[in-house]
């Protein structure tokens, strides 16, 4: 990060484009469904942040590492910032 001017929005594209939690495991606590996939009590479920943050829905050019993208709402630390 030579240029100090893409350190705020640098980092957090690089925690994004290759971030330190790939995904997690959850317990659901109730029945659901997810995306018409049916989730019961007591479920494992393993949420990929990694897949989030590749979302094109989500992200213009959701596979090129930008660093002044902004607003960058990724999952890189498990939650939205």
């Amino acid at each position: 990060m030579r240029d100090r001017a893409l350190l705020a929005t640098g980092v957090d594209e690089l925690v994004r484009f290759d971030g330190p939690v790939q995904g997690t495991t959850r317990t659901a606590v109730r029945s659901c469904r997810i995306g018409g996939v049916g989730i019961e009590a007591g479920q494992k479920v393993v949420p990929l942040f990694a897949a989030a943050n590749r979302d094109p829905a989500a992200f213009t050019r959701a596979d090129d590492l930008v660093l002044e993208r902004t607003p960058n709402r990724h999952l890189g630390y498990e939650w939205e910032p």
